[in-house]
């Protein structure tokens, strides 16, 4: 494997992609999440939601959105990346009448039940830099782990 070298699949259901340059973007049905990396597409998943997005799967959307985190539990890397930040969520800048200590408390109770994180990056660019950054991170750790398995073999 190539340093750096891999394609970001983007879930064809995804409505408000982002776009990742200096990368190829396929598009494709994944089984969870809206992005992953080829090849891993079973073992990486990220979760971007919008702020609005977020505050609904706290709310009304609640017991559909606790379906996808459990198809996630198997997953070695997976993360909900929400385009908001605990600011807003703590000071109730969302339309929603759902409490703030009630959406603090999902994400904790989350946290712990499916072994997922959650990633308050702040604003969309904030959010897409930081999913590049992790799927970098894991493609370096898979490249090295394979690395060191052709050195044993």
């Amino acid at each position: 494997m190539k340093a750096d070298n891999f394609t970001i699949i983007t879930d064809s259901r995804e409505q408000n992609p982002w776009s990742f340059d200096n990368y190829t973007n396929e598009t494709a049905s994944l089984n969870s999440g809206d992005y992953s990396i080829k090849g891993f597409e079973d073992y990486f998943a990220v979760e971007r939601k919008s702020l609005a997005d977020f505050i609904a799967c706290c709310g009304r959307e609640r017991e559909r959105f606790k379906r996808e985190l459990s198809r996630l539990r198997g997953y070695w890397v997976k993360a909900v990346v929400i385009e908001g930040s605990m600011e807003q969520i703590i000071a109730g800048d969302y339309r929603s009448k759902i409490n703030p200590a009630s959406v603090i408390g999902a994400i904790a109770s989350w946290t712990v039940k499916y072994n997922v994180s959650f990633i308050l990056a702040g604003d969309r660019n904030n959010a897409q830099r930081f999913t590049l950054c992790l799927m970098r991170n894991f493609h370096k750790q898979i490249r090295d782990l394979f690395s060191q398995l052709e050195v044993a073999s």
